[in-house]
Parts: C-alpha cells; structure tokens; sequence
C-alpha cells in the first residue's frame, strides 16, 4: 500500500497506480468521509442536469422509433430499473 504526505494547505498526492486503476484524471471530483478511523475517497461522476435530460430525452425518443408497442411508462420504468441495475454493479465493484 502505497504512502502519502500531507503537504502545505494539506494537500496529498494520490499515487500513480491508484490513479491508473480508477481512471482519475485532473479536474475529477472525489468525494470523503471518515469510517471509525480510516478516511475512504470515493471518485464521484458529476452531471450537468440539463445535458443529461437533453440526453435522456433524445434516447427516448430512439427508443420510440424502435419500440412503437411500448408506453412512455413502460419504458420509463425499464429505463430507471436499468440505472438502478447498473448503479447496483458499479457499488459492488467499487
């Protein structure tokens, strides 16, 4: 396990290989919180709202095109069961 200093204004530098094994790069978000005595540093996905409707709106309507016998309800439904899934997994594996 590699080692880490705090430097002035307490700043670490997180170390190469843990950088390469979770995709960091400059300008990501992390977020921290303290468990009994361990500080955990989860990176964190941050979206623009508005992108991300635009987006959801446009896979929607491709959806659509391609599944004329579904209501919107049930293809919101399968969409958000999917995010869940899909959030389920990357949990586990983090």
């Amino acid at each position: 396990m590699p080692h880490v200093k705090i430097k002035d204004k307490f700043q670490v530098t997180i170390p190469v290989e843990i950088r390469e094994r979770l995709n960091m790069q400059v300008g990501d978000f992390l977020e921290m919180e303290v468990q009994g005595n361990h500080v955990v540093i989860k990176p964190q996905m941050v979206v623009d709202r508005l992108k991300a409707f635009e987006r959801f709106q446009e896979l929607l309507s491709d959806v659509h095109k391609h599944n004329k016998n579904f209501s919107d309800e049930e293809i919101i439904k399968d969409v958000l069961e999917t995010i869940k899934e899909v959030r389920k997994e990357k949990r586990k594996r983090a």
